[in-house]
């Protein structure tokens, strides 16, 4: 029976550990989440635009262009 509640205490050590590098880990993380959300927030507006301007050219309609093939001159195919 000891050994079972050492076993369990050891058990709930090693999870308590786990458990403080996890922290550590999910701080670090947010950290880089609000520096990253410094540079990308200014540039909302920027995009946003974009989007507008992708969604609108979107809606126009395509002109559709032919393309026409020029074959050169026999000539040219059988110089020496």
């Amino acid at each position: 029976m000891l050994e079972e509640i050492l076993g369990i205490t050891n058990d709930m050590h090693d999870v308590h550990l786990l458990g403080k590098k996890n922290v550590t880990l999910h701080w670090f993380l947010m950290e880089d989440l609000s520096r990253a959300n410094l540079i990308l927030l200014p540039l909302e507006s920027l995009l946003s635009e974009d989007v507008t301007t992708i969604k609108d050219s979107k809606k126009r309609p395509r002109k559709k262009y032919h393309q026409f093939m020029i074959k050169p001159p026999i000539d040219l195919l059988f110089e020496n």
